[in-house]
């Protein structure tokens, strides 16, 4: 049976804004092919025509029409941060997530033309369409909704309520009725939300273990999400890529995870380790899980939903045991004819093939090493695709983080372009992102720093360190300005925080000045967040939140100063001499709250503060306590 949750709410009466902002354009002459049948969303997507694709450029804020063989056909330029497209016949829709809208393409006089914009709420990113091309819907990440649109007007015509950062989309068909059912994964909370005519239902990542024998040295992993997902119709399964998180596996010098766990807990210290049937792929043995588990979770729809983790990795006869991939998958392309399944991973060089009829070893392409079942490929790729070439499809991989899209024995890689942020910026986004450089990370780790800043923000997650837990902070929003770093605010600059982290914490040998400074460009270069724009209610509270904030009775404005709401120095707290002062702006955004992660929502952090141990809110009635909340989840805005 479905497990049946609330948690969605449809609202029929739209109250975001309905300004449609009409463009002209001159546009350049290009033949149109035959028009296919839509395909699902992706940064890129196949066009209408046989070697063209479309791809969202976030960093130059336009939509590519790219020939994968030969570059850039021609470029429409579209707004802030383009993210995600999705196309039908000669239309094509994408979210510009810096600025709040879905922008609108149209194939006329033999060229794309920007038709209209219209605004839609705080980040949109992801985007789908109902099979019959009646509904867009669209992910508002930042407002904790899913909104559908009229394709015809781009007005909302109906909204859902998704807790925990809605990201990514998926249209399937529901195996008993045949009717089409909206797939929402969110970023936080590591589950599938269902929306259909039946009403929303959730779907969890199954629970896995570090160990599963009873006695042994054990932790429950912690799931999260961590890209896009894909309807597999031929098996009935929903497939999402994620990761499972050992966080209470100390960090120690040189990025070394401690021994491998005994069984029982007094075995002794050269006993092997037991073996984990908690993942379905690989055998893999607690010496095969690490810090981080690249994973894709099939939710079998067929079977009420049944969910189970795949381990990601290599077992093939030119490897020496069990490999597991580290880094977050990111984006799938699902091959119905072999049956099996692509996987891009975020900061590794390489795509891994799953073969879907083969539960005895999974093989990685290795873009290092050619031979074994890849093609030439820069890291980072974001989305794999397949294209028409006047004959079969062939794979094609894009890679964002070195603008550059390949394909599966098409020979060299095609550039598509510089990127127009700076350039040190630029080059610091591949360090963030990718593996492979010792100078930043170990590389056997597979640990980037994207592994706990998703995004380049946060992953909504706690760690065991020797000293104290300590919560993931996010680094949105030039984080230069709220020094100094670190929970116990005892690192003077970021400059400092990176090296830090690069060495003690992810085994890096030592960065150069240079990559350091790269590094600091790009953290700084990333906007804050988008926050919704408020209600007149939710307008009324803010001013009379704003009041209690600096109320001296209160004393939130004692420590939360200025237009960030920190201070540039350390604060004792709940028994602990030095905690840093986390800035205020985007807040809403970062939950759990404290350093040790134990305040779930802003309004636990406000309630734990009525005994006087941080401010006193003590005095506050129920109402002036919603007014605060409000106030802080719109500061800075």
């Amino acid at each position: 049976m479905w497990i049946w949750l609330a948690g969605c709410a449809l609202d029929p009466t739209p109250t975001l804004s309905t300004r449609v902002e009409e463009i002209e354009e001159t546009p350049a002459q290009i033949t149109p092919g035959e028009i296919e049948q839509p395909g699902r969303s992706g940064v890129m997507v196949p066009s209408q025509w046989p070697k063209l694709a479309w791809i969202a450029d976030t960093d130059n804020g336009s939509v590519l029409l790219a020939d994968v063989l030969e570059g850039v056909v021609d470029e429409v330029e579209v707004g802030a941060e383009p993210a995600r497209l999705v196309r039908w016949g000669d239309r094509l829709w994408v979210t510009l997530r810096g600025e709040g809208r879905v922008a609108e393409l149209r194939w006329e006089d033999g060229a794309p033309r920007l038709t209209r914009r219209q605004d839609v709420g705080a980040e949109p990113f992801d985007l789908a369409l109902s099979p019959d091309g009646s509904r867009l819907w669209v992910s508002l990440s930042m407002q904790d909704e899913v909104v559908g649109l009229d394709p015809e007007t781009l007005q909302v015509v109906e909204r859902h309520r998704v807790e925990g950062e809605p990201r990514w989309l998926a249209v399937l068909d529901d195996p008993v009725t045949g009717e089409s059912i909206l797939a929402v994964v969110p970023l936080r909370g590591a589950r599938v939300q269902l929306i259909g005519p039946q009403g929303p239902r959730s779907l969890p990542f199954p629970p896995a273990r570090r160990s599963p024998t009873p006695g042994c040295e054990d932790v429950l992993l912690v799931p999260r999400a961590t890209g896009e997902p894909v309807w597999d119709a031929e098996l009935g399964s929903l497939w999402v890529p994620g990761l499972y998180v050992d966080t209470e596996m100390s960090a120690t010098p040189a990025g070394d995870p401690g021994p491998p766990l005994r069984c029982p807990v007094d075995a002794p210290e050269d006993e092997p380790p037991p073996e984990n049937p908690g993942f379905h792929y690989g055998s893999a043995s607690a010496r095969s899980i690490g810090r981080f588990n690249a994973v894709v979770v099939r939710f079998d729809l067929v079977a009420d939903g049944r969910a189970t983790p795949w381990l990601l990795g290599s077992n093939t006869m030119m490897m020496m045991g069990f490999l597991p991939a580290r880094s977050a998958p990111v984006a799938l392309d699902l091959l119905p004819s072999g049956r099996s399944l692509n996987v891009a991973v975020e900061g590794e060089p390489s795509v891994i093939e799953l073969p879907l009829s083969d539960q005895e070893a999974t093989r990685v392409v290795d873009f290092l090493a050619p031979r074994t079942f890849g093609w030439t490929a820069d890291g980072g790729v974001m989305s794999i695709r397949q294209i028409s070439l006047d004959g079969p499809l062939i794979s094609f991989a894009w890679s964002p983080l070195k603008r550059s899209v390949s394909g599966r024995g098409q020979g060299p890689i095609t550039w598509l372009g510089a990127s127009e942020i700076p350039a040190d910026a630029f080059l610091g986004r591949q360090l963030f992102f990718l593996q492979g450089d010792p100078e930043v990370a170990d590389p056997a780790l597979g640990v980037t720093c994207a592994s706990c800043h998703a995004e380049g923000r946060a992953d909504g997650l706690t760690w065991r360190f020797p000293d104290l837990h300590r919560q993931t902070p996010s680094l949105a929003g030039g984080i230069s300005e709220t020094a100094p770093f670190t929970w116990t605010a005892d690192v003077p600059t970021v400059a400092d925080e990176a090296k830090l982290t690069s060495e003690l914490r992810m085994g890096g040998t030592g960065m150069s000045a240079e990559k350091v400074g790269r590094l600091v460009s790009f953290i700084d270069w990333t906007r804050g967040v988008q926050l919704p724009e408020p209600s007149e209610a939710e307008r009324a509270l803010i001013r009379q939140g704003e009041e209690v904030f600096h109320r001296p009775e209160v004393g939130c404005a004692t420590c939360h100063d200025g237009p960030r709401g920190t201070v540039d120095h350390p604060v004792p707290l709940r028994g602990l001499q030095a905690i840093s002062v986390p800035a205020l702006t985007g807040i809403a955004a970062t939950a759990p709250y404290f350093h040790d992660g134990s305040a779930p929502t802003l309004r636990a952090v406000l309630e734990r503060s009525r005994d006087a141990s941080m401010g006193d809110t003590s005095s506050l009635d129920d109402g002036e306590m919603r007014a605060l909340e409000t106030f802080l989840r719109f500061f800075g805005r």
